[in-house]
């Protein structure tokens, strides 16, 4: 597996954290850089499942028509919690493998949010956690 497209190296800073994949990378740009690969003709638009290659995502209609752009940048606006002006399809416009431009995001960030975790929050003391919430009599 050392020399396989599929292997990537685990971040030495990560600690025990999950390594972001090489399809989520930093671009000549600046801003973050998506592999994605399309599968047309399906029930639900979904993000299917995320590789050290692509990003698969199922799209409802074919992968041809300027109407799957559309699509695609919908999807991963609202998976992302981005507006579609920070969302550009830099490749692949009219084939099944496309390269999504993500502005005023980190790769860590798309690739927890592609894997639908929530945000981290911090503490009333600062420290790192997720907030409690309130409880129901709260504001009686």
């Amino acid at each position: 597996m050392d020399r396989s497209v599929t292997s990537y190296q685990r971040d030495a800073g990560a600690g025990d954290r999950v390594p972001v994949p090489p399809c989520i990378r930093v671009g000549d740009s600046g801003n973050v850089e998506v592999s994605i690969e399309i599968e047309d003709r399906q029930q639900h638009a979904t993000i299917a499942k995320i590789t050290a290659d692509h990003v698969r995502v199922h799209i409802t209609g074919s992968a041809n028509h300027d109407s799957a752009q559309q699509e695609i940048l919908a999807l991963m606006a609202k998976t992302l919690s981005l507006r579609l002006t920070n969302l550009t399809l830099l490749r692949g416009t009219s084939n099944r493998h496309k390269v999504l431009v993500v502005e005023m995001l980190t790769t860590r960030q798309v690739y927890a949010r592609l894997r639908g975790l929530p945000p981290p929050q911090r503490r009333a003391d600062g420290q790192p956690g997720y907030r409690k919430g309130k409880p129901w009599h709260h504001g009686l």
